[in-house]
């Protein structure tokens, strides 16, 4: 199971760079760090179901330190005579029946599993980053999976210093720690400052944006192409398997907001992970293969592009968060049609729309109809027909028109939507 390959991993890197002495074995590290750390508390890191830990005997009473020192020698007890990866002892394994929750896991072909191992895979369950949408994200990176292994005494640290907030959030917590450890604002010397993950009464730490996660992953592994396994633990287990994380395309899509946009007063990519929401839920961008920039298309952007849901043109506004939503979608377009000439060819062209709707007399004219009938085009032809009553009656921008003309025969036609889409939201920009 690969979480118990991942948990090995950590093992290994914490006796190689955060360890002095002898190495510790998979026993011993659960002895002395994943038990200090995970459990010896009323308030667990995560809740390792159907183990003795979970047990009504002892989590019932887990404000009691005996209580825990027993739930972990039972533990001891029933690890050390595994031999098949049974779930309640080995973490991501497969049910004891048929009948069970999990029983797609059992299987004729047989599986074996030694104590070893089961500690590894309570180490490796702890290493996932939880991200929103109910998916959690393995990432088998030495700096990722050094930063969880620190990242779990500070959750341990801030539960202490929150008094009142709920437990067994490793996962969550971690996609929180990712964004701040590999953030613009974590300080080594005082970890846990600046970093306020959204929390509410009920539910506890709210889990991260994957958007967000990837962000800070590009940021931390710049140029890389990690391969990460997609998985959900519980009651019902959920696998999806392994997808590549295309962080150079993050980065490239951080990288040109904040080229675009780095001189408006609070925005920068420092920003742009928070900002960004997604059209894709994390298991839909799973569906893609690689999880890169088309997986990454803004929220809500369909609602403005010709043919799309509501096809529904921007309109100018004060709101910061809109306006920001309006930046986020100019860059993905511009991403995604990964031709720079074009943001001076839709500026150039909405300027001279906007000069045309302008030149009539009356507040609504005839002049504005023909522009506005340009921007509603929801195909090439119907473009081209708008432009060309524009140019019959107005040829002071006929050279421009001339040339966008010659680009929009020559666009592929899967690339006339997010150009048109861009034309849009840059008129919007001249009408504010």
């Amino acid at each position: 199971m690969y979480t118990a390959y991942i948990g090995r991993r950590i093992i290994d890197l914490y006796n190689e760079h955060r360890r002095d002495g002898p190495a510790l074995s998979p026993h011993d590290f659960f002895d002395e760090v994943v038990f200090p750390v995970a459990f010896d508390d009323e308030r667990y890191l995560f809740w390792p179901n159907n183990s003795p830990f979970a047990q009504p005997t002892y989590s019932g009473k887990r404000d009691d330190p005996d209580v825990r020192q027993r739930a972990l020698a039972d533990t001891y007890e029933k690890v050390a005579a595994i031999d098949e990866p049974l779930g309640h002892l080995f973490m991501g394994g497969m049910a004891s029946g048929v009948l069970e929750t999990t029983s797609g896991q059992v299987s004729t072909v047989g599986a074996s599993a030694n104590p070893d191992e089961a500690y590894c895979s309570w180490v490796g369950a702890m290493a996932g980053i939880g991200l929103k949408g109910g998916l959690s994200m393995l990432v088998d990176h030495d700096d990722v999976l050094l930063a969880l292994l620190d990242g779990w005494f500070a959750y341990r640290s801030y539960l202490d210093q929150t008094p009142g907030l709920k437990g067994n959030q490793v996962e969550t917590w971690n996609g929180h720690w990712i964004c701040h450890r590999f953030g613009y604002d974590y300080r080594e010397n005082d970890p846990l400052r600046d970093l306020k993950p959204r929390t509410t009464k009920s539910t506890g730490i709210k889990t991260q944006k994957w958007a967000s996660v990837l962000f800070n992953l590009a940021r931390a592994l710049p140029g890389e192409t990690p391969t990460v396994y997609l998985y959900s633990l519980g009651q019902m287990n959920t696998t999806v398997g392994f997808r590549q994380l295309h962080l150079p395309d993050v980065q490239r899509l951080a990288q040109l907001h904040e080229k675009l946009f780095g001189d408006v007063e609070g925005v920068s990519s420092r920003s742009l992970a928070d900002m960004y929401d997604t059209q894709y839920s994390i298991y839909a961008a799973c569906q893609q293969g690689t999880i890169g920039m088309r997986a990454l298309q803004p929220d809500k952007l369909r609602d403005y592009m010709p043919g799309g849901r509501k096809d529904k043109m921007p309109t100018p506004t004060r709101s910061p968060n809109k306006q920001n939503r309006y930046r986020i979608f100019q860059t993905w377009i511009v991403a995604m049609l990964n031709n720079e000439e074009l943001i001076d060819l839709t500026e150039s062209t909405a300027q001279a729309l906007k000069a045309h709707a302008e030149s009539g007399e009356d507040t609504y004219t005839t002049e504005k109809r023909r522009a506005e009938e340009v921007l509603k085009a929801g195909h090439r032809r119907e473009f081209l027909d708008a432009l060309t009553a524009v140019l019959k009656e107005d040829d002071s921008h006929a050279e421009h028109f001339n040339k966008l003309a010659d680009t929009i025969v020559k666009m592929p036609a899967s690339d006339f939507p997010l150009f048109a889409t861009l034309l849009r939201l840059k008129y919007t920009v001249f009408s504010k």
